[in-house]
């Protein structure tokens, strides 16, 4: 029985926040005035595979 509530409300959210993520569209990436002051970080050279040398 736990095993299918929680296979239930797995489904259920996937479904509900795919949905809500879709209605919403661009108010999804908004951010409030003190979190889009915050500095940016550029993405480590590393993560992206290429590291000095390489082609």
């Amino acid at each position: 029985m736990a095993l299918g509530m929680v296979l239930d409300a797995t489904v259920i959210r996937a479904v509900l926040v795919a949905a809500t993520v879709a209605m919403m569209g661009m108010w999804n990436w908004w951010l409030p005035d003190q979190a889009a002051k915050l500095p940016r970080v550029e993405p480590s050279p590393l993560r992206s595979g290429k590291v000095h040398g390489s082609p």
